[in-house]
């Protein structure tokens, strides 16, 4: 046995386990893995509301791969992963994920119709519904708790989703916050600086 299938092995003595979501073909997998709540100083910047964790080298995990704790639940989008090299072996794979703090649903113009006075009003047609993301900003009149994994700028609002998660400019955006459903307009869709996922300035939807 060699020390990729030991480390294995050890990972499912003592490690967490977790359900891995894959977006590319809708299939759950179970895994343990070695959890930590730092990530790589290469990440530094992030480090506020990032953490790592090692899969076994065996893994099918990929980037923008949506992973949660059985322990408690929590949800974890993968933003990066990388194979560890020891002796010239690749003996594990790491990865860089960020928790999800809150579910949205997704909708798209599509054309118009009359109502019952005959007014043109918008289509709105579900691209999905209850994704996790992590969401910053204000999503109300109220300036959201922070987290422990995120202290953020005042006065963004930004949402970290899965590569994989069909969002566009002009999309609306609902936030399903405890008390409310807050609407969002995506006003710009940009590259992150991790390849799991895309990040998206939003603002509050006054269309109707």
């Amino acid at each position: 046995m060699g020390l990729a299938e030991d480390l294995a092995a050890v990972f499912q003595e003592v490690g967490p386990e977790v359900a891995v979501h894959k977006y590319s073909d809708d299939s759950i997998f179970h895994e343990f893995i070695d959890f930590s709540n730092e990530s790589s100083s290469a990440f530094v910047l992030y480090d506020e509301y990032m953490s790592s964790c090692i899969f076994p080298h065996s893994t099918h995990i990929e980037e923008g791969d949506k992973i949660v704790l059985t322990l408690n639940g929590d949800v974890y989008i993968v933003l990066f992963t990388e194979d560890e090299i020891f002796e010239n072996e690749a003996i594990s794979k790491q990865a860089i994920i960020y928790q999800c703090n809150h579910i949205i649903s997704v909708y798209r113009r599509d054309g118009e119709t009359r109502d019952e006075n005959y007014d043109l009003i918008p289509n709105w047609v579900e691209v999905f519904i209850d994704e996790d993301v992590l969401f910053v900003g204000k999503a109300s009149s109220k300036t959201l708790v922070q987290q422990p994994y995120g202290n953020f700028r005042q006065g963004e609002n930004k949402i970290y989703a899965s590569k994989f998660l069909d969002m566009r400019e002009n999309d609306r955006c609902i936030l399903h916050l405890p008390d409310e459903d807050v609407p969002f307009r995506i006003k710009l869709k940009e590259v992150f600086s991790l390849p799991g996922v895309f990040e998206y300035s939003v603002e509050y939807d006054t269309r109707e």
